[in-house]
């Protein structure tokens, strides 16, 4: 997957493949080697006005190059704004595998293999 919306195909396409109702939202692992661009949100003390734009610009970014991750989603084609973004179906955290970090997941590139995780698998 070069980027989240193949990604995202990828996820809808398989979880219908392997039959999982999407008319729910449902969570989904990833595992495997990949680069992804991550954020941290760290909002200002006070701070009550939230933005996706604000969203954005709060705390930490950065890239990991070809590291072995996972990576916790959850998809929903029924909850753009709630808990997916406005633009997407996909809402996704990414941990190493070495557990030393955790983040928000951007975007991902996938050059390798991955493993999905689906419910009842």
């Amino acid at each position: 997957f070069e980027n989240l919306k193949a990604l995202e195909s990828g996820i809808a396409q398989t979880a219908k493949q392997r039959g999982l109702q999407r008319d729910a939202p449902f969570p989904f692992l990833l595992r495997g080697a990949i680069t992804v661009a991550w954020h941290v949100v760290d909002w200002a003390e006070g701070d009550t006005v939230h933005t996706h734009a604000k969203h954005r610009a709060s705390g930490l970014h950065g890239r990991l190059e070809q590291q072995a991750v996972e990576i916790l989603g959850f998809y929903s084609d029924q909850h753009h704004g709630i808990f997916t973004h406005r633009d997407s179906n996909m809402h996704l955290h990414v941990k190493t595998a070495t557990g030393d970090f955790a983040a928000h997941v951007d975007e991902v590139e996938v050059q390798g293999g991955m493993s999905l995780f689906l419910p009842g698998e």
